[in-house]
């Protein structure tokens, strides 16, 4: 993982502001192995002194084995400013209480999240996604085979249903509803399935969902969406996974970008239907 000092944390030592900042952490002596195990670098350079003093601007980087732990909420970036995480499937972006929401993934969606740390922070990052300035893909694992490499959904979207505990949402009339631009692109497929690169250039809710639902290959495992399904391999849970996001830092205007590994079940299912 990647973090970046800030000016709170100059003049800690390198172990010092590693155990600050990897709270999910629990074992500060596998965080002092790893640094004299030259696993730790400092703006691109190794450190193997865990004594070694930390700046403003400088960015750590280390490799460690979390502990295992089912959906463990992974770091992936984090300053004065802001944060990004590892969003597990089963979480809402609304239970990250100790954070400003920016923006949100669908619960049973896993992937990288943005969260701001201050108010004012928040309405940067908020103004960055309203001016469509942030660059996001996703991982989706859709039934049926698609047979186009690439292709773009463009067309407007308006809820068509609300019930108690959510909201469906479909093609709009002409002249009615939001717009709704999704490019995507085959990554693999198989008779029964496909695994499929899309990037939402604008952010209504369930975009990403809707747009493959409408092509005739739901996300696996998306039971809001479709209850039938040709693939006969069962998902655990709706196959949707934010993979990366772009964008500059309002603060520092440095480009802040990060990508997040698929979780387990996400892997597991794309070996059962693809291989290895």
């Amino acid at each position: 993982m990647r973090l970046q000092v800030g000016a709170s944390d100059t003049g800690k030592t390198l172990l010092a502001f590693l155990r600050d900042r990897l709270t999910e952490y629990p074992s500060v002596k596998a965080v002092k192995r790893a640094i004299e195990a030259k696993q730790c670098k400092i703006n691109g350079r190794v450190e193997t002194f865990s004594t070694h003093p930390v700046k403003k601007g400088d960015w750590v980087e280390i490799h460690l084995q979390l502990p295992k732990k089912e959906h463990a909420i992974q770091l992936l970036f984090q300053d004065d400013d802001l944060i990004l995480v590892n969003k597990p499937p089963g979480k809402t972006s609304e239970s990250f209480t100790e954070y400003f929401l920016v923006h949100r993934l669908d619960k049973d969606t896993s992937g990288v999240i943005l969260f701001a740390k201050t108010k004012k922070m928040q309405h940067a990052l908020i103004d960055l996604f309203r001016q469509r300035k942030v660059q996001k893909s996703y991982l989706a694992i859709c039934d049926g085979k698609i047979k186009e490499k690439r292709w773009v959904v463009d067309n407007y979207l308006e809820k068509k249903v609300a019930y108690q505990g959510g909201s469906l949402y479909g093609k709009a009339p002409t002249g009615k509803g939001k717009r709704a631009v999704t490019h995507f692109h085959l990554l693999q497929a198989c008779e029964i399935a496909s695994l499929v690169c899309a990037e939402p250039i604008t952010g209504r809710t369930h975009q990403v969902r809707v747009h493959l639902k409408g092509r005739g290959h739901p996300v696996l495992g998306d039971i809001q969406y479709a209850r039938h399904f040709t693939c006969p391999i069962h998902a655990p849970r709706q196959m949707l996974h934010s993979h990366e996001i772009r964008f500059v830092h309002p603060h520092t205007h440095e480009e802040v970008h990060c990508t997040a590994d698929p979780l387990n079940d996400f892997l597991q299912m794309q070996k059962k239907l693809f291989g290895a």
